[in-house]
């Protein structure tokens, strides 16, 4: 993961898509229900789509929303390193974020936060800049923070950690349906 910027890796180099995923779902699992490959309709583009995950807090006492979930796409690294590669990766979690999630209808009409695994921004992109642009629009990431896989939003805001158990989500209503208008 040289060629890109961020202090925040991975805690683990997984060597494929597969890896990277069961990796991932391994850490996840003690705190998340998990739902692999769920299909859903982008009601824009008409077209059917599959998400890797969905996850919702197996303990939502401390969440501020107590129906909190979030789709999850898997991008194995070592992206290219090209501009392209990333751009499409956030043009694929977009389409997400207006996509009914089949049996998710009542979790804010079937739409979800959507969280890129890991986001990797190559050296000439502000991915600073990026992540919260994209934030605001309900896209989110999973990254390596302090000790530990953290799911946070606008680079800074840090909802839930391994470690330390939901941080932001406890005032966070993770209502992105502005996006939606």
């Amino acid at each position: 993961m040289g060629q890109y910027r961020g202090q925040f890796q991975l805690p683990f180099e997984p060597a494929t898509e597969d890896d990277l995923k069961a990796k991932v779902l391994r850490v996840l699992d003690p705190h998340f229900n998990i739902k692999l490959e769920v299909p859903g309709v982008n009601h824009y583009k008409g077209k059917t789509y599959r998400i890797d995950a969905i996850i919702q807090p197996k303990d939502t006492s401390n969440w501020l929303n107590k129906e909190a979930a979030f789709g999850i796409e898997f991008k194995a690294s070592g992206h290219s390193g090209k501009t392209g590669d990333v751009t499409k990766f956030i043009e694929q979690a977009s389409d997400y974020t207006l996509t009914k999630w089949a049996g998710y209808d009542r979790l804010t009409g079937g739409y979800l936060p959507i969280l890129m695994c890991p986001l990797e921004m190559p050296y000439d992109l502000d991915g600073w800049l990026i992540k919260r642009v994209i934030g605001q629009r309900g896209i989110g990431e999973i990254k390596g923070m302090y000790g530990g896989l953290a799911i946070v939003f606008n680079e800074v805001h840090i909802m839930w950690h391994e470690k330390q158990g939901v941080l932001e989500g406890r005032t966070h209503s993770l209502d992105f349906a502005a996006h939606h208008r």
